[in-house]
């Protein structure tokens, strides 16, 4: 591995562990708090510019309902026919986001609830007005439809609107899942994607939008009304974000006139073909950054590779040899630029030594040699500039990726958590209360490249700066990557051994020469 390389690399981990630093700073875990099935919600008697300081009834949940599909358990609770808890089957998980789609107007109101095959509906009605809640649910699919009558008995229908909320409570874990947390707005033209713990009680977005969301790690709950949103509030109760739609004023009615709202939602893992296969741009909601279109495109290298290893594991150890493959011309580019530049290094010390005082005119000196022998300074720069985006899209992508979640390779049980070869009764420094594997096999790795590497150096001062390198460099990334998901460290791994290899290759070809 050259100094260019693993320079890169530094430079690569050095940007996510700041980033990771920063963003655990911005967002810390705070202590859990049980706030059980109360749920707290603003009235919809002022517009969302002046809301913020509104007295916050509290509801408490006294009936429960249990609806279950192939696909997702949904606990219903009342007064309010809303959606209390949801776990996903296919993934065992609890959802990360409790007290769904609890209307304003709707807090106090105890419905009747009926079964159907593929709908539960909730019905209430008072002196004043009928209100009918159908949710119709999907066998196969992560989709809720939302169907929500209000017939006003009297004739005559609030002036104002209403507010639906999307949650009443966030399940927190850590500061790095925190850090996933996501809210979206699909706004005509834009999408607008704000962190959940970053937000503060006001209004969020204004005017009309398609659909909004909020995402963790791996799930993501969107809705989309039929009729355009108006706006998007949120309000912060000792650190629980919750996020409300402003939707528009029914108006006035006659009795026999029903208002019809409509939504469409999705509660379920961020899986692109999922969220496209509803027509409504949900997939938007998958985003990976500045890098996004790369990691894209391997994420959908990585998925064609399972579809052929059934093994999310196999599919790594692959993709790791195909990005090798499209990096090897430009490896070994870099490589002989190297060798080249490490050829002419008696000479540059030579006129270093001559020009010692006439910076100038060493300079000019030294681009001459280069050309001479026909050497580019700069020739192993552009492999350097291909690694760099491939490395931070995929970092992104592999830490996002669902499919990877409790997905298990050789002895690692989740390809989505670091391999816990080994759990320790107590914890140690650095590497907490765990051994990791992967890690290790990844610095006796890159030990041997260095001990490889140094064979070829000539110079009492090139070969002292290997041995320290030798030593320090493994140490440095089994540090960097001791704690990052197994995917990323066995793809660096087979990448770095495949690297290893090459540049063995090279160098005996070179001997020979």
């Amino acid at each position: 591995m050259t100094k260019r390389t693993i320079l890169a690399i530094i430079l690569s981990v050095a940007v996510l562990a700041i980033y990771s630093a920063v963003v655990s700073r911005m967002y810390p875990v705070v202590n859990k708090r049980d706030t059980s099935e109360k749920v707290i919600i603003l009235p919809a008697k002022e517009s969302p510019a002046t809301m913020v300081g509104v007295i916050q009834p509290e509801v408490s949940a006294r009936e429960y309902i249990t609806i279950e599909t192939d696909k997702l358990k949904i606990v219903f609770a009342n007064p309010g026919a809303y959606i209390s808890k949801v776990e996903l089957k296919e993934y065992n998980a609890q959802f990360f986001l409790e007290g769904l789609l609890l209307a304003s107007d709707e807090q106090n109101c105890n419905f009747k609830a009926e079964k159907t095959p593929d709908a539960i509906i909730f019905t209430y009605r008072d002196n004043g007005r009928e209100i009918i809640k159908r949710y119709s649910l999907f066998n196969h699919h992560y989709s809720i439809e939302l169907e929500r009558t209000v017939r006003y008995l009297n004739g005559e229908a609030p002036a104002h609107g209403y507010q639906l909320w999307l949650n009443n409570k966030v399940l927190r874990q850590s500061a790095q899942d925190d850090r996933f947390m996501e809210l979206a707005i699909s706004q005509p033209k834009t999408i607008v994607r704000k962190g959940l713990f970053a937000l503060k009680t006001g209004l969020v977005s204004s005017g009309n939008f398609d659909w909004a969301g909020i995402r963790d790690r791996y799930f993501t709950f969107i809705v989309h009304p039929s009729n355009k949103g108006q706006g998007v509030f949120v309000q912060v109760t000792e650190g629980q974000p919750q996020v409300s739609l402003e939707l528009e004023s029914q108006g006035l009615v006659s009795p026999e006139t029903k208002n019809v709202d409509k939504f469409t939602l999705y509660l379920g893992p961020q899986n692109v073909e999922g969220l496209a296969a509803l027509n409504l741009g949900f997939e938007n909601m998958l985003y990976f950054g500045f890098f996004d279109t790369i990691s894209q495109m391997l994420l959908s290298v990585l998925k064609f590779l399972f579809g052929v290893t059934h093994n999310w594991g196999g599919a790594i150890l692959l993709f790791g040899f195909l990005i090798f493959l499209a990096m090897y011309p430009l490896t070994i580019k870099q490589m002989r630029s190297m060798k080249e530049m490490q050829l002419l290094q008696p000479k540059i010390k030579e006129l270093q030594a001559r020009l010692k005082g006439d910076s100038q005119k060493l300079n000019k000196e030294i681009m001459q040699l280069y050309k001479e022998h026909k050497v580019n300074p700069l020739g192993g720069c552009l492999p350097l500039l291909l690694q760099f985006p491939v490395f931070i899209a995929l970092y992104q992508a592999l830490m996002r990726f669902v499919g990877l979640r409790g997905a298990g390779f050789l002895w690692i049980k989740d390809l989505s958590q670091p391999d816990k070869l080994i759990m320790l009764p107590n914890r140690l420094p650095i590497i907490g209360n765990e051994i990791n594997l992967l890690p290790i096999l990844m610095m006796f790795s890159m030990f041997v490249q260095q001990k490889v590497s140094m064979s070829t150096m000539s110079g009492s001062s090139s070969a002292e700066q290997q041995k320290l390198m030798a030593i320090f460099m493994p140490l440095i990334f089994g540090m960097l990557f001791y704690s990052m998901p197994a995917a990323l460290v066995l793809y660096w791994f087979v990448y770095g051994v495949l690297s290893g290899a090459q540049q063995w290759l090279l160098m005996r070809s070179r001997r020979a020469e």
